[in-house]
C-alpha cells in the first residue's frame, strides 16, 4: 500500500481497497467531484461475452480453458443466465437473467479519481455494461482541459465499448449542464465540475501515508514494516503487511484529532 490520500469535498465518504473505490451519485455542485458508481465486487471480464454456452456452471468450470481465466464470460442454458467470473476465480456472479438475457449499462467496478495535481485524474481498471454487452478498460491517466477564464463548465468522464476511457469537454456558461455520452457506446463514470480561472479541481488531498513521517502508524501483526524500501508505489517507502491469521489482527493511521467523515468524499489506498 502506498501514498493514502483523503480528498475533501461534499457530503460523501468512499472506502476504496487496493485501487477498488465505492460512491454514490449527487448532483453536480461548485466544489464537488462526482464519483458514480457501483461496486460489488472486482472481475476481470474484457470486452464481450466470450466465454461461450454451457449446461450450468458447474460444467464451465471443468473446462481447462475456462478454469484458466482465458474465458470470463459464460452462458447458462440451464437457466438461460449470463455470468461473470470474480476477480479470485472462485465463483460465477449473476450478470444477465432469462427475463432480460441482458445486464444493461452499468459500472460493475472500478472508479475514476483525482490524482492531487492540476486536473490529472486517475482511472483504474473498469468493469461495465453497456447494453446487453460487458466490457474492460485498462488504468489510465486522464488530463481535463484548461479551465474556461469566464464560465464554469462540467465535464464528463466515460469508458467505451472499445474498451477506452476518456473526457467529454463540457460547454461553458453561467449555467453548466453535463454533455451526454453516446448510450449506444459509451457509460458515464464520473464528472468534474471545473470552475473559470481554476488551475486544480476544488478538493483539498490530505496525505495519510506517504513517507511514514505523516500520521502515527500503529500495529499488532508480527513482522509488519511500515517502511519496507523494496518497490514503493511513490517516494521511497512502503508498508509490508505479513499474513494477518488472528481474528483481532489491525493496523491504523492516526492524526491525533478527530476528523468529520461528512467532509470526504472518498479514501484512496495505492
Amino acid at each position: 500500500m502506498k501514498k493514502i490520500l483523503l480528498v475533501i469535498s461534499l457530503l460523501i465518504l468512499c472506502v476504496a481497497s487496493y485501487s477498488q473505490n465505492s460512491g454514490f451519485p449527487q448532483n453536480p455542485t461548485t466544489g464537488a467531484v462526482n464519483i458514480n458508481q457501483t461496486n460489488i465486487g472486482s472481475i476481470t471480464a474484457r470486452k464481450g461475452i466470450s466465454g461461450g454456452t454451457y449446461r450450468d456452471t458447474i460444467q464451465a468450470n471443468s473446462i481447462q480453458y475456462v478454469k484458466s481465466k482465458s474465458f470470463n464470460i459464460i452462458h447458462t442454458t440451464s437457466d438461460n443466465n449470463t455470468w461473470y467470473r470474480s476477480s479470485d476465480t472462485l465463483r460465477w456472479n449473476l450478470f444477465a437473467t432469462t427475463s432480460s438475457n441482458c445486464g444493461g449499462t452499468r459500472l460493475i467496478n472500478g472508479s475514476i479519481t483525482w490524482s492531487g495535481t492540476s486536473y490529472i485524474f486517475n482511472a483504474s481498471e473498469l468493469d461495465y455494461g453497456i447494453i446487453c454487452g460487458i466490457y474492460h478498460s485498462d488504468t489510465a491517466t486522464l488530463t481535463v482541459s484548461p479551465s474556461d477564464p469566464t464560465y464554469d463548465r462540467i465535464d464528463i468522464f466515460f469508458a467505451d465499448t472499445s474498451g477506452q476511457v476518456g473526457i467529454i469537454t463540457g460547454t461553458p456558461s453561467p449555467t453548466p449542464q453535463k454533455p451526454a455520452v453516446d448510450v449506444l457506446s459509451q457509460i458515464e463514470v464520473s464528472f468534474v465540475y471545473v470552475p473559470a480561472g481554476s488551475v486544480t479541481p476544488p478538493q483539498v488531498a490530505t496525505i495519510i501515508y506517504n513517507e511514514n513521517i505523516e500520521w502515527a502508524t500503529a500495529s499488532n501483526i508480527s513482522g509488519i514494516n511500515f517502511a519496507y524500501p523494496t518497490n514503493p508505489y511513490d517516494g521511497t517507502v512502503s508498508t509490508l503487511v505479513p499474513l494477518m491469521t488472528a481474528p483481532f489482527d489491525f493496523l491504523s493511521y492516526q492524526n491525533g484529532s478527530v476528523l468529520n467523515i461528512n467532509n470526504y468524499q472518498y479514501l484512496k489506498l495505492y
